[in-house]
C-alpha cells in the first residue's frame, strides 16, 4: 500500500512539474509590429460633354463620388462599326476624370449604373460605348495622386422610332474604389 502511495505521488510530482516545464518554455512571447493607417479618398475632379450634335441637349454634372448624366433629344443614327468616325452630329461624347487625393493605392471596387427615368422606351434604342459601360468593368489601380479619365459616347441606333427623340435618358454613374492590397 505504501509502495502504491509512493508511486501515485511520484507520478502527480512528475506530471505536474511536466505541465510547469512546458508552461515556462511556451509563456515568452514577443511581437514586433508597426501598423500605419493612411486615407481612401478618390474623388471625380472633371466632368465634361466633350461633344454633342448642335440639336441634342447634353448635360453632365458631378459630385465628390458621382458622374450626372442627362441627354435628350437624340436622334438615332445609322450604326457605324468605326464609333469614331460618326460626325460629331451623331453622338455625344462625355469625358471624366477621377483623382486619388488619399494617401494609399485604390482599386476599382465596383460601378453602380442608376436609370434616372429606367422605364424610358429610349433605353431600348441607347447605344453606349466606353471601358464602364460594358460587361467588362477595367481593372483600375490608382497610386496617391494618379489621375484617370475615361471617355464615352452616346448614340440612338438607326432603327428607334422617331419619338425616341423627344425621350430623356439620364443616368448617375458611381464608382466605389477599396484600398489596393486587399
Amino acid at each position: 500500500m505504501k509502495k502504491t502511495k509512493l508511486i501515485a505521488l511520484t507520478m502527480i510530482v512528475a506530471l505536474m512539474l511536466t505541465g510547469a516545464g512546458y508552461a515556462a518554455w511556451t509563456d515568452y512571447t514577443q511581437v514586433d509590429a508597426s501598423i500605419a493607417t493612411g486615407i481612401l479618398d478618390v474623388d471625380v475632379t472633371q466632368a465634361l460633354i466633350t461633344r454633342k450634335p448642335e440639336y441634342a441637349n447634353a448635360e453632365i454634372s458631378n459630385s465628390d463620388k458621382e458622374i450626372e448624366v442627362n441627354i435628350s433629344n437624340l436622334y438615332p443614327t445609322k450604326h457605324n462599326e468605326d464609333i469614331d468616325r460618326l460626325s460629331d452630329k451623331s453622338y455625344v461624347g462625355v469625358s471624366f476624370t477621377v483623382t486619388n487625393n488619399g494617401s494609399i493605392p485604390v482599386k476599382l471596387d465596383n460601378v453602380e449604373f442608376t436609370k434616372a427615368n429606367p422605364t424610358s422606351p429610349a433605353w431600348d434604342h441607347l447605344k453606349m460605348r466606353g471601358a464602364f459601360f460594358g460587361e467588362n468593368k477595367p481593372e483600375i489601380t490608382l497610386q496617391p495622386g494618379q489621375i484617370y479619365t475615361e471617355k464615352a459616347k452616346f448614340w440612338i441606333n438607326e432603327d428607334a422610332p422617331n419619338d425616341i427623340q423627344n425621350e430623356n435618358i439620364g443616368f448617375t454613374l458611381r464608382l466605389n474604389w477599396k484600398q489596393a492590397n486587399m
